[in-house]
């Protein structure tokens, strides 16, 4: 495993508790309730992109914005995104055990939403790999470059170089050497989404 493999899977999965002090592993609360859920499973379209986010993960701190992970509904309540181990396909209820979460439509009538799942899908099937070098051009995805990839590049204008508010610029540099889409751009940015659902807890 190299170096940005083990530092990618250990902030990924790391959580940290200020009252009373103490750091967990792969923790398995999670602040979605089952109503919230139901909500969002009684308005599923496919093509649907989520955007989640889970408190205290280290992660945070790198990816500037409230959400900081993002997949794509393909249908038969499947989920694909892209994680430290590669692009996977999940349950939806498993994609959802999260403290946040936004459901986003993309609402053109131009066949886009199709063509997604179906590349999203096809990049699974294939084992798509991580990106773990943040880098445009390559056979490897991080979560929101999937998105972008499967549809077709329409979000490459959110392309930007990151900031984060608590790791000086120099070391993100030099985690992240080129502009990025992060997942939160597609909420603020990106008028042809359509928010469906939202919940913040």
């Amino acid at each position: 495993m190299g170096i940005m493999t083990f530092l990618g899977n250990l902030a990924s999965n790391t959580q940290f508790h200020k009252t009373p002090l103490w750091i967990t592993y792969k923790p398995q609360q999670h602040r979605v309730n089952a109503d919230q859920i139901r909500t969002i499973l009684e308005s599923l379209e496919e093509g649907d992109i989520f955007l989640s986010k889970h408190n205290g993960y280290k992660s945070n701190s790198l990816i500037p914005g409230f959400y900081n992970h993002v997949g794509l509904y393909v249908g038969e309540n499947k989920i694909v995104h892209s994680i430290g181990e590669g692009v996977v396909k999940y349950d939806i209820l498993k994609f959802l055990r999260c403290d946040s979460v936004a459901q986003l439509r993309y609402n053109g009538a131009d066949g886009l939403k199709e063509h997604a799942c179906e590349k999203a899908l096809e990049l699974y099937k294939a084992g798509t790999k991580y990106d773990y070098t943040f880098t445009k051009g390559n056979e490897s995805f991080y979560c929101s470059e999937l998105i972008n990839k499967c549809y077709k590049h329409i979000f490459d204008h959110l392309f930007k170089h990151v900031k984060s508010k608590w790791i000086p610029r120099f070391i993100v540099r030099k985690i992240i050497k080129e502009e990025i889409i992060i997942p939160q751009s597609l909420y603020d940015n990106e008028p042809r989404l359509e928010k469906i659902n939202e919940f913040r807890n």
